[in-house]
């Protein structure tokens, strides 16, 4: 397990102490303490900030092996979030605010990556509080699985959540789509009664610019409103309680026999994916308010017990 983060602040800002040389001081002491929070969010008219940059990036990365005399199985993690804050003054005060984050699963037969690029550009300043007047956010999945001599048990497996999240009415009858690629695959290599030979399940979805519009604007709240600071932190809650809930009812199943068993690690990787996506937006969008974790806050989303 590896973990790393980083702080860096950069501030070229011009101080003119000819008028009002007691609220310009204030300003200067709060740039050479470091407060740079102050600059950015407070306005003077005898204080031009040239350029000034807030960043903050987190690293993590773990890799798990396991080795027995039959089998073999690796699992790796590799989360990686750059939030930026940037302030130009450029007729009046631009600040533009950045996110970029990816979130990589992968094990001997699957690959999952989840991308999130947010950017939102500010100018202004409007009773005190700055106003939004462009935003942009970009949300991607792919998934990969790939099978040597894959079955149709196996195939099965593999397009069951798909079919049941994103194609419910194309792919209803998973059992006649399965018999359609496995009539296909006989017919293009002959004498494979028992498999479908080596097989890519790959699935892309990408957020449409209007859904993202709408997701982006239900995330950060309306503009014209104060924006609700608890909501990405009720939604990271939220998943993990469902995770804690549904993990040991899901092995219970898979004990039973009622659930496959390569079908149940997908879903509990999915559960634990998504706890884990929450939690980080939630720190993130903190961090980009100013608002410090409150003490004893765990730095990561807990690890599935």
């Amino acid at each position: 397990f590896q973990k790393s983060s980083g702080n860096q602040a950069l501030l070229d800002a011009t101080f003119d102490f000819a008028q009002d040389p007691a609220g310009v001081q204030v300003f200067f002491e709060r740039a050479l303490a470091g407060d740079f929070d102050f600059i950015f969010t407070n306005h003077h008219p005898r204080v031009k900030l040239n350029l000034a940059e807030l960043s903050h990036n987190i690293s993590r990365h773990s890799h798990t092996d396991l080795t027995l005399p039959f089998m073999s199985a690796s699992m790796s993690h590799q989360n990686d979030s750059l939030a930026t804050a940037r302030v130009e003054e450029q007729d009046g005060r631009v600040t533009a605010y950045r996110l970029e984050t990816s979130d990589k699963v992968a094990n001997n037969q699957r690959t999952s990556i989840l991308s999130l690029s947010m950017a939102l550009s500010t100018a202004g300043f409007e009773a005190g509080q700055v106003r939004v007047h462009q935003n942009k956010l970009d949300l991607s999945y792919t998934s990969v699985f790939v099978r040597r001599d894959m079955t149709r048990r196996q195939l099965a497996a593999a397009l069951q959540p798909i079919a049941s999240a994103c194609f419910p009415v194309k792919l209803k009858n998973l059992d006649s789509y399965v018999d359609f690629i496995d009539r296909r695959t006989e017919e293009a290599i002959p004498s494979t009664p028992t498999t479908l030979g080596n097989g890519v399940v790959a699935l892309q979805v990408v957020l449409p610019e209007g859904a993202a519009a709408a997701a982006g604007a239900s995330w950060l709240g309306d503009p014209a409103r104060k924006p609700d600071p608890g909501t990405p932190k009720a939604a990271s809650i939220a998943l993990a309680d469902l995770r804690r809930a549904e993990r040991p009812r899901l092995l219970e199943e898979t004990a039973a026999g009622a659930c496959d068993s390569e079908q149940a690690l997908a879903l509990l990787e999915g559960m634990h994916w998504f706890d884990r996506v929450a939690y980080h937006i939630w720190r993130i969008s903190e961090h980009l308010a100013g608002q410090p974790p409150p003490a004893g806050q765990p730095e990561s989303a807990p690890d599935p017990g």
